[in-house]
């Protein structure tokens, strides 16, 4: 029995988009950052102005603008096992037809590749399985089933510093 606040997210996500169009970012409240983050599906932590670091990040990766800043030929050195946060990494990933979120696993055949680049966001390192997650933001994706500008994505370490 949950009230529904959807109006009022879609008034201050419109509220935002006027502040943005108008070029006046920094006007913008906290609890506007996050509805436009949550509903572009972007991380939500920091304060005000990492907040609008991030929206600004978004706006000018978006419609391309990732792949001008971070083309493919920048990535010319493999650094096999040497990541860490603040890194931007490439890699190529195996895309499923059906994944399953809360096991994080995939089953049956690939259907096809895409290739992400990203900035590492955080790293983790789970001492029982002995194993580095990363959290990397995505810049930009192309291939099969590509990723929204900024999408937060957990990759195992294996996956990319082998």
């Amino acid at each position: 029995m949950g009230m529904d606040f959807s109006h009022i997210d879609d008034k201050s996500y419109e509220n935002v988009q006027n502040i943005i169009k108008d070029g006046r970012l920094e006007k913008v409240k906290v609890d506007e950052c996050k509805v436009y983050l949550r509903r572009n599906g972007l991380r939500l932590s920091g304060n005000k102005d990492v907040l609008i670091q991030r929206i600004k990040e978004h706006l000018e990766i978006s419609n391309g603008g990732g792949e001008k800043k971070y083309p493919l030929s920048s990535f010319v050195v493999n650094c096999t096992g040497d990541a860490c946060t603040g890194d931007v990494v490439m890699f190529e990933q195996n895309v499923y037809e059906m994944f399953n979120i809360a096991s994080q696993s995939a089953s049956g055949p690939p259907c096809g590749t895409r290739i992400v680049v990203g900035r590492i966001v955080k790293e983790s390192y789970g001492s029982a399985k002995q194993q580095h997650t990363f959290t990397i933001e995505v810049l930009w994706s192309k291939g099969e089933k590509p990723l929204s500008p900024l999408h937060p994505l957990l990759i195992k370490g294996r996956t990319f510093t082998d």
